[in-house]
């Protein structure tokens, strides 16, 4: 983001202590394992997800760097009673990241006195359902 300053002669003038030099790039590699199985009245679904994330952030010489693995798990089952009656279970592990918007520690303004300012050290969330 590029600001530009009001001078005192009602010219805009580049701002570059106030403007947005933020690079972020973010490598994901995953692999799935999946298992389904069927005994008569009973069906079990297992699966695992396995990721491991790089991401490295710059924001005007201040460098985070991550690197982290993370086992995202999944289960379920069913078991029918009846046609009418049935038990169902489930689990699961699920990874929410960061955007860019929330990782970029420059200021960006809605209005004169609204802003909002990112973290670059915030973590992923995690949801176990």
């Amino acid at each position: 983001i590029r600001y530009d300053t009001l001078s005192v002669n009602n010219q805009f003038i580049f701002d570059p202590a106030r403007s947005n030099v933020f690079t972020y790039e973010e490598k994901i590699m995953a692999g799935y394992l999946a298992y389904r199985q069927k005994f008569e009245k009973l069906q079990i679904n297992a699966g695992l997800r396995v990721e491991n994330t790089q991401s490295i952030s710059d924001a005007m010489n201040s460098v985070v760097s991550r690197n982290y693995l993370e086992w995202l798990p999944s289960f379920s089952g069913s078991y029918s009673f009846n046609k009418s009656n049935e038990l169902s279970f489930s689990y699961s592990r699920k990874i929410t990241r960061p955007v860019f918007s929330q990782l970029n520690p420059f200021r960006f303004y809605f209005s004169p006195l609204n802003y909002w300012i990112g973290n670059p050290y915030l973590l992923p969330s995690f949801t176990t359902q």
